[in-house]
């Protein structure tokens, strides 16, 4: 599909290479969603993404967010400055994880592992 000016620009960062691409394919078939980037995380590389690639959303990994921090220092510095929002997608330990997420690292959704495209689509939307 061709990109449009209008198209929403996700970037997925997620470590399990197959989830990444099923995530992508699935994605590249939905009209009016642009896939600029997908990566195994890392602090440096989702700077770097978000910098060369401007994607107005990224799907981030529950467990890289959680282990080094990044959605915390992420979402404090590249939502203000360029307007990225981000959806968490993963399977956490306590519900708690859920809100922190949201409540306080800015996430701009959360979704667990199994949920459908459908569930995926209307949250991008």
């Amino acid at each position: 599909m061709m990109m449009s000016s209008d198209d929403i620009r996700v970037a997925i960062v997620h470590r399990d290479g197959l989830y990444r691409d099923s995530l992508r394919y699935c994605l590249t078939q939905t009209d009016h969603i642009s896939v600029v980037h997908s990566s195994c995380g890392g602090d440096l590389k989702l700077w770097k993404t978000v910098v060369t690639h401007t994607p107005n959303l990224v799907l981030l990994e529950f467990g890289l967010c959680r282990q080094q921090g990044l959605l915390d220092s992420f979402s404090g510095i590249c939502v203000p400055a360029f307007g990225v929002k981000t959806i968490v997608i993963g399977v956490p330990d306590r519900d708690e994880d859920i809100l922190a997420c949201i409540e306080s690292d800015g996430a701009a959704g959360f979704l667990l592992t199994d949920s459908s495209l459908d569930d995926l689509l209307k949250n991008i939307h």
